[in-house]
């Protein structure tokens, strides 16, 4: 008879694969961890960088685009950093977990779609900018509307 409890229905409990050592998940998640916040330092320094250039940028993160449009910049590092930091706790608590695992490799996930998003963002910019320099802010201006962010 299986005796189901919480924990084994959340996958808060524990486990590990079939002959794998209980170390190896913990270092899996480590390495996934890194790689989040190092992505995630990449695509503040990209934010940045782009709603400080004298063009501006399409900020699709609304809370993002507040602080750049109400705020400053330090605002946005700041919040950035805090929610970062929070989910690098939650990660490190839940890192033994099948749970943890899975967490973390979603963040994973989700932040290389955003650097591969950079990467077509930065190559569509750089073509507007050099092909069409005279047609190109009022373009984005009209494509992006209010998600149009320059920073001072």
């Amino acid at each position: 008879m299986v005796h189901m409890t919480a924990d084994s229905l959340t996958g808060l409990r524990p486990r590990t694969l079939a002959g794998e050592a209980p170390l190896a998940r913990q270092r899996r998640v480590w390495i996934l961890v890194g790689s989040v916040t190092a992505l995630s330092v990449a695509d503040l320094l990209l934010t940045i960088t782009h709603a400080t250039s004298p063009f501006g940028m399409v900020e699709l993160n609304p809370l993002a685009r507040w602080l750049l449009e109400h705020g400053s910049v330090h605002a946005l590092v700041a919040f950035k950093l805090i929610t970062v930091a929070f989910t690098v706790v939650l990660l490190h608590v839940a890192r033994k977990t099948d749970l943890g695992e899975l967490a973390s490799w979603v963040c994973f996930g989700v932040l290389v779609v955003l650097c591969l998003h950079w990467v077509q963002y930065n190559a569509m910019i750089c073509d507007l900018i050099w092909e069409k320099p005279g047609v190109w802010e009022d373009l984005c201006l009209s494509a992006a509307g209010d998600l149009w962010v320059k920073v001072p």
